[in-house]
């Protein structure tokens, strides 16, 4: 790349990174008019055009950068994602199929920006399952996001959430407990950590995790309404008289 073109293709990306998208369309869009095709400035350009709204720009864009580079792994989870998001359930199976290829040069790493999206991916794909009441299937996009970013705690509460639905409540409370380990004050996993010893009969527990949580946000609605429900300990909402 030549002198000229490659600072303004890192003007781009550093727009690009302080959210000056405009700035980073001109940038890039000039560097590219020249002639020369970038994998990497082509898939920037396609998130731009994602986050403007501007979808069919956005999958032009990251089509031509897996033209310029098919084994472009980001690329690739960038157009499934934003078929995903439109509802291209086909399409996006396709390309995620694509990214469990092994490539012609074997990869010993992936980048790790790379892999929170993938984890992300696979989570969000494990929402829609368990709004749907499939499970089992939840539970697989889970473990394969924990798989790749074993760090993300409000994952592996979903997890948790997913195995207590299916019955297996020891399997639920350690997810809980591991994502409490990973994060002590992350109060959700509290909560449902007591909803899931309570659901095992280990009713006092889990009054013991939701007094817990109190201690932390003495105002947490889910906490205060399980304890009162119980009339375990919480300070109960004291009910308007009726005027006759």
């Amino acid at each position: 790349m030549e002198p000229l073109l490659k600072e303004l293709a890192a003007r781009g990306k550093k727009a690009f990174e302080a959210r000056d998208y405009a700035r980073a369309e001109r940038c890039l869009i000039a560097v590219l008019r020249e002639g020369r095709q970038y994998a990497d400035l082509l898939n920037i350009l396609g998130l731009i055009y994602h986050h403007q709204g501007k979808f069919n720009n956005a999958i032009d864009a990251f089509r031509e950068a897996l033209a310029v580079n098919p084994d472009y792994l980001e690329a690739c989870l960038n157009l499934a994602i934003l078929y995903n998001d439109l509802g291209e359930y086909k399409e996006a199976r396709k390309l995620y199929k694509h990214l469990g290829r092994k490539p012609s040069k074997q990869r010993t790493t992936i980048d790790p920006i790379l892999k929170g999206k993938m984890a992300n991916w696979h989570s969000e794909i494990g929402d829609t399952y368990r709004r749907l009441g499939y499970f089992k299937e939840a539970i697989e996009e889970y473990e394969k996001a924990l798989g790749l970013a074993p760090e993300f705690a409000d994952i592996r509460i979903r997890l948790g959430i997913a195995l207590r639905e299916i019955g297996q409540l020891i399997r639920s409370r350690k997810e809980f407990k591991k994502a409490l380990d990973q994060k002590p004050h992350l109060i959700d996993a509290s909560v449902q950590m007591g909803v899931t010893l309570y659901l095992g009969g280990k009713t006092n527990e889990a009054i013991l995790e939701w007094k817990k949580v109190l201690k932390k946000d003495p105002t947490h609605p889910k906490a205060l309404l399980y304890l009162s429900l119980e009339g375990n300990g919480a300070t109960p909402v004291k009910k308007k008289k009726r005027k006759k």
